[in-house]
């Protein structure tokens, strides 16, 4: 190995190491916080375009700070997975609430603005508050499920020692 090539040869493994790119950190920080964050922010950015109203940005924006947080927190407090998944699926059925909410309030304008600038895609099912309530309470079950495991699996495991 030469001079030269040795720099190149550790250069991804010293990015790896500054960017803490390891499994462990993928799985805890960059999947959750992307399949968390995605999600709402495509719809409350096209939500907002569509209806033309602020609100339905403010509403990604808010969850998704509020997500983050609760996720940062779980990470630096080293909760277990289901604590994090369940907490975090939990706080994402409170945002689709919220944004039920929303469609409740501008549902007219957002139904109007989904017709005129996606007339292909349009079906009144993804205008209408129920569908945001329908979300919502599958997160919940899925947050209620993914805790009930963790305390379940904690409970078999404190009796095993």
């Amino acid at each position: 190995m030469t001079a030269d090539t040795a720099p190149a040869a550790s250069a991804p493994a010293e990015a790896t190491r500054r960017l803490n790119l390891t499994r462990e950190a993928f799985f805890d920080w960059y999947l959750p916080i992307t399949a968390g964050l995605l999600p709402v922010f495509l719809v409350g950015m096209l939500a907002s375009a569509l209806a033309n109203r602020l609100a339905f940005a403010g509403w990604c924006l808010v969850f998704g700070l509020l997500y983050t947080l609760w996720l940062r927190r779980g990470v630096e407090r080293d909760w277990s997975s289901g604590r994090r998944i369940g907490g975090g699926l939990f706080l994402l059925a409170l945002a689709w609430f919220a944004f039920a909410g929303l469609v409740v309030r501008h549902g007219e304008i957002f139904d109007l603005g989904f017709r005129a600038a996606l007339p292909a895609l349009y079906h009144p099912i993804f205008t209408h508050p129920a569908t945001a309530l329908a979300t919502g309470g599958a997160l919940a079950a899925s947050a209620l499920g993914v805790i009930l495991r963790g305390s379940h699996r904690t409970e078999s495991e404190e009796s095993t020692r």
